[in-house]
């Protein structure tokens, strides 16, 4: 077992090392021949969208992580807990409905 985590750890470093040198190389080649100006504007569209994109996940998945697990402990089935993490997704915009209600 501890064999197959290790080569599965491996596998996942160099797929993470080539996936960063595949995007520094893409990048070289994009600002040489787009030149500068496209450049900056490919560079600030990139960056609008992350930070979108981050603003728009409110956290669920770190909601997830910590609530799904919490919810296991507590008895609830795995239909419930799937519903709890429909309820999270990123599309719902009340974030209030990311918490569970109380059994007691």
């Amino acid at each position: 077992m501890s064999k197959n985590i290790m080569a599965n750890s491996m596998l996942n470093a160099a797929a993470g090392m080539l996936l960063l040198v595949t995007g520094f190389v893409c990048s070289i080649v994009a600002a040489r021949l787009l030149g500068p100006e496209a450049n900056g504007v490919i560079a600030f569209s990139l960056w609008f969208a992350t930070t979108g994109a981050l603003v728009a996940e409110l956290g669920t998945g770190v909601l997830l992580m910590r609530m799904l697990p919490k919810l296991k402990v507590e008895g609830y089935d795995e239909k419930r807990r799937r519903g709890f993490a429909a309820l999270c997704s990123p599309r719902r915009s009340f974030p209030r409905w990311c918490w569970p209600r109380s059994t007691a």
